[in-house]
């Protein structure tokens, strides 16, 4: 959905400010079933559009500058690392994640953890991960 979609009764259109979390520890689990958790994160001066609006039917649409070809790139990523072109995945995923996407984040998080198309670096792995993570992947 292109948020100028986005009209009529019960249409909202929010900013969803972007944040780092740098750290994301499980201490255990409460009562009712909630986890207890210990976090950092940082807030950044970038934030994605979100609209939603009243509709017959359930649907989804996506925009934006990893929009036009997402799947495509996505499909071509996991091809790439699939067949041992790390090099080549890593130039599909990384786009992709820098948006926000987090299957294209944990496909990140994985390489910079097995050191596969780039250096082994876990604090970059961690990032990655909890990135995907956030965004339930």
């Amino acid at each position: 959905m292109n948020p100028a979609d986005a009209t009529g009764a019960g249409a909202i259109t929010v900013a969803a400010p972007a944040k780092i979390n740098l750290y994301l520890h499980l201490l255990g689990r409460r009562d009712d079933g909630y986890h207890l958790l210990d976090s950092l994160i940082v807030f950044l001066d970038l934030a994605d559009t979100v609209s939603v609006s009243l509709a017959d039917g359930l649907s989804l649409g996506l925009s934006g500058p990893a929009a036009a070809d997402y799947w495509s790139e996505f499909e071509a990523g996991v091809d790439a690392f699939a067949e041992g072109r790390h090099d080549a995945a890593l130039g599909h995923f990384r786009p992709l994640a820098e948006h926000g996407d987090n299957r294209s984040q944990y496909w990140l998080g994985i390489m910079y953890f097995e050191g596969k198309g780039v250096a082994e670096d876990f604090v970059r792995a961690h990032m990655w991960l909890s990135l995907a993570a956030q965004g339930g992947n």
